[in-house]
């Protein structure tokens, strides 16, 4: 503007200078009221729309829904077709009419096609039902590929609806209506579907194991849903009587006929030969179905009407948007006017002072310019106005501050701002402040659960680790130690499986308790998992701190808890990781405290033990022959030796006891006693033995086929943990097959002690491989304490007196006693370890029947039995 322009305006009368000036904001006024009123109606056009296309989605997924009832209701109606029963008798014992569920079902699935003009899906629904008596495996794929295409497309448009009703204005209520509605259609099917589950596994005898669990995870599955649907309780009072019902009626609770299929192992009823009572079990299942699909319709059907009821508040609040703005235009209006009404009066000195105040607010100022109360009426009013306007701006500004600074509890929040445009500023700032906490509340929450373990509160194993990183930076700074004790709960899935999994979970939940109360102050408590715990001992002095907070821990855990009656008493099993070099990292000390327990499990746990160099070598070294025996196995390295069993009166070789023999390479000859009682800790004897059992048949076709040894049986050891195995018998039968040996040229021979663990199932397992031919031994026989009682029930052939009766001159009568128990059951008797002539004459006065020992020969390789066994013939 030049001077001159400034000067004309200047001539201007201020009347004319203050219409001019109001005639701005009359304009933007206008503009802000025309733009608001056509922003909000084209809200509520929005709101319409999404409601609408709402309702598509509500037919789409009950189409698939009342799909997936129609082939139900087929299936039924077939199967009971195909059974010739009548489904009068179904009627009058579950009240459904299947024939007419069948028909309306697919009257409302053909209302609901022809609706939406599906004119394709029509087409193929055409086909599949006019084919008569279909493969009810081709008739499940076709209607699960309909479904699965139609899910899709719901599940496509609800997620366009969840971002078109989350960008709308004030749409959380629309969104949360449309969540619930989700949750209750995806009950409805999430039901329908445990229903087919409990069917599916009732009919179908394969996989009954698999399919039991997964039953029973249907449903925990549906009780979780069921949670989360209370939910719906905050808008729908109905839907809350609803799911109260749905939750707590027994009628509607499938739990017992889920028990009464895992307890028969999922094979309950053959379609074949059904009885009344698996029609009325089929027909209560039925009812059960039948009334949960009608009330989740109906929840289904309150959470439409919620998402209608929501649409309605948008479009009402949309509506009074635009009175309001009508209104405030038309005040900024009348407050124009005002303004060019006062222009008469001499105003020069207000006038600057509103100017330069409105200046201030305009440079981001409003504080900094006093308005005062001089000038005519209309002039102070305005001035007051602005000071209002300046107050809130100011305000508005220092909770501005206090917002992005995170300070939510600031006073500043709190203080009211004047005026109506203050209230308004104050509402927004609320809401922003209400926001901000929920968003921190929320993501404390989820920090929390990501980090403790929900059963128990304690902190997770990922917490655990993250606990135990700091604590060793904090030792390692204040140069102190620490110690991890890792805690096993000994025998705790009896517990379960005794008790259930309701109350081992309150077990847990009371152990974590004792161990907070025994601990000290500072040292850190979680959950690692299971039934193990895990503490972090900050600082220790010594390991004798460790051990001693250990055997509180024990102590704790081993008193009676009243969770059961009579009440539950437990032992555990404790592991100690030190880190006294700070050399270790947090993995590998809670490394050193598993350790520790596995060790104590190994001698039966309950326990408390230190890892140490010596244990992680001793460890290194059982793994090391772990490995290094499963190589021999398969690498052929070992070999088998023969010591030949004579008979007492002829001196003629009777039979060949096998022996196995290790060369190890880098190692030289390891002794049986090294390698074989570790491979019995563990299933690694049963490769043994299989081996064993392979290369004895293999060498004894290989003497047939030489014509040598004849008649002479080989006799093959089998541990206690391979006679207790399910494959036992196979594993001996296969390898006389594999190798084409006759079973009566095999003895079988067994530990007197594996025989006690299991007389009754260790006498079954022999009996038949004494059936089909071999000869059954019991070793050591005198070392365990096998009554005659067991023996008479033993298919025994032959009883090995052990070395020690032999080596023992007082043992003489024990001797002759078992030698006598032998012959009354009709068996022989073979005293071991017979190395002096004096004992073989001893013995065989006594009535042995056969010899063996170093006085015949030592255990040789399989090609110098025949030089060993001319010694015995010429000796």
């Amino acid at each position: 503007m030049t001077r001159g322009e400034r000067r004309r305006l200047g001539r201007v009368p201020i009347v004319a200078v203050l219409g001019a000036l109001a005639a701005l904001p009359l304009l933007g006024a206008m503009w802000f009221a025309v733009d608001a009123v056509g922003s909000t109606r084209a809200a509520q056009t929005e709101v319409r729309r999404i409601d609408a296309e709402v309702a598509v989605v509500v037919d789409l997924d009950e189409l698939v829904f009342r799909l997936n009832l129609e082939k139900d209701a087929r299936v039924a109606l077939d199967g009971l077709r195909a059974q010739g029963i009548d489904p009068g008798l179904v009627a009058a014992l579950t009240g459904i009419d299947v024939p007419e569920e069948y028909d309306v079902g697919r009257a409302r699935v053909d209302e609901l096609v022809a609706a939406h003009d599906l004119t394709d899906l029509a087409a193929v629904l055409a086909e599949v039902r006019a084919t008569d008596g279909a493969d009810q495996v081709e008739l499940n794929d076709v209607y699960r590929e309909i479904r699965t295409e139609l899910a899709d497309d719901v599940a496509d448009r609800l997620r366009a609806l969840f971002v078109d009703a989350g960008s709308t204005d004030r749409g959380g209520d629309l969104v949360v209506a449309m969540r619930d509605l989700e949750r209750a259609s995806w009950a409805r099917m999430a039901t329908t579907e445990m229903v087919q589950s409990v069917y599916g596994v009732l009919f179908n005898p394969g996989e009954s194991d698999a399919r039991v669990e997964a039953l029973v995870a249907d449903v925990a599955v549906r009780a979780e849903r069921l949670e989360d649907l209370a939910e719906v309780a905050d808008h729908n009072e109905d839907a809350v009587v609803l799911i109260r019902e749905l939750r707590t009626a027994p009628e509607l609770d499938l739990g017992p006929e889920v028990e009464r299929i895992r307890a028969d192992s999922g094979l309950v009823i053959d379609p074949d030969e059904l009885e009344l009572e698996d029609l009325q079990r089929i027909a209560r299942i039925g009812t059960i179905a039948h009334d949960l699909g009608e009330m989740h319709d109906l929840l289904v059907e309150l959470s439409r009407q919620d998402v209608s009821s929501a649409s309605a508040d948008l479009i009402a609040s949309a509506r009074g948007d635009v009175e309001r703005t009508t209104w405030a235009a038309g005040a900024l209006v009348v407050a124009s006017l005002v303004v060019v009404v006062g222009a008469a009066s001499a105003i020069a000195r207000p006038a600057k002072r509103l100017g330069a105040a409105a200046q201030a607010i305009r440079d981001g100022a409003p504080g900094e310019v006093a308005i005062g109360d001089g000038g005519p009426r209309e002039l102070a009013r305005a001035g007051g106005a602005l000071d209002e306007a300046a107050h809130s701006l100011v305000l508005v500004e220092r909770q501005a501050r206090a917002l992005a600074a995170g300070n939510l509890d600031h006073p500043d929040l709190a203080e009211p701002a004047p005026g109506a445009i203050g209230a308004s500023l104050q509402a927004a700032v609320d809401t922003l402040a209400t926001s901000l906490r929920d968003r921190e509340a929320f993501r404390r929450r989820v920090t929390h659960e990501a980090t403790h373990d929900g059963l128990t509160g304690l902190p997770n194993r990922t917490a655990c680790v993250s606990q135990l990183q700091q604590a060793l930076a904090r030792t390692r700074r204040a140069d102190r130690e620490l110690a991890v004790l890792v805690v096993d709960i000994d025998g705790f899935k009896a517990v379960n499986d005794q008790h259930g999994h309701q109350l081992g979970d309150r077990t847990l939940r009371t152990i974590a308790e004792r161990l907070a109360a025994v601990v000290r102050d500072g040292d850190h408590i979680g959950r690692l998992g299971g039934n193990e715990f895990l503490i972090t001992a900050e600082p220790i002095d010594d390991v004798d701190d460790a051990v001693a907070l250990a055997e509180r821990v024990r102590s704790a855990i081993s008193a009676e808890m009243a969770v059961a009656e009579p009440p539950l008493r437990l032992t555990a099993t404790v592991g100690i990781g030190l880190c006294a070099d700070h050399d270790l990292e947090a993995e590998e000390l809670l490394h050193d405290a598993d350790l520790a327990v596995f060790t104590t499990k190994q001698h039966g746990g309950d326990g408390v033990a230190i890892c140490d160099a010596d244990l992680r070598e001793r460890l290194d070294r059982q793994a090391d022959l772990d490995r290094a025996i499963r190589v021999a196995i398969a690498e052929d390295e070992l070999e088998l030796h023969y010591q030949p069993i004579v008979d007492a009166a002829s001196g003629r070789v009777a039979a060949l006891e096998a022996l196995i023999r290790w060369e190890r390479p880098g190692h030289g000859r390891v002794s049986p006693g090294d390698f074989i009682p570790f491979a019995e800790r563990s299933d690694l004897i049963i490769s043994l033995d299989r081996w064993v059992l392979d290369a004895a048949a293999r060498q004894r076709r290989a003497w047939d086929d030489e014509g040598a040894l004849v008649g002479v049986p080989v006799s093959v050891n089998v541990s206690g943990r391979h006679l207790a195995h399910p494959d036992f018998v196979e594993d001996v039968l296969s390898a006389s097959r594999r190798h084409g040996v006759r079973l009566e040229d095999l003895i079988v021979e067994v530990t007197e002690t594996a025989v006690l663990d299991d007389p009754v199932d260790a006498a079954s397992r022999l009996q038949q491989l004494r059936a089909a031919g071999a000869a059954i031994a019991i070793d050591d026989f005198g070392t365990g304490y096998t009554s005659i009682g067991h023996l008479r029930h033993l298919p025994v052939d032959v009883l090995k007196i052990d070395r020690s009766f032999v080596e023992d001159d007082d043992a003489a009568s024990l001797v002759r006693l078992i030698i006598e128990v032998a012959h009354v059951l009709g068996a022989t008797t073979t005293a071991e370890g017979v190395e002096t002539s004096d004992q073989a004459d001893r013995l065989t006065g006594q009535g042995a029947d056969k010899l063996q020992g170093f006085l015949f020969s030592r255990p040789v390789p399989a090609g110098e039995v025949a030089a060993a066994l001319a010694t015995v013939a010429t000796g």
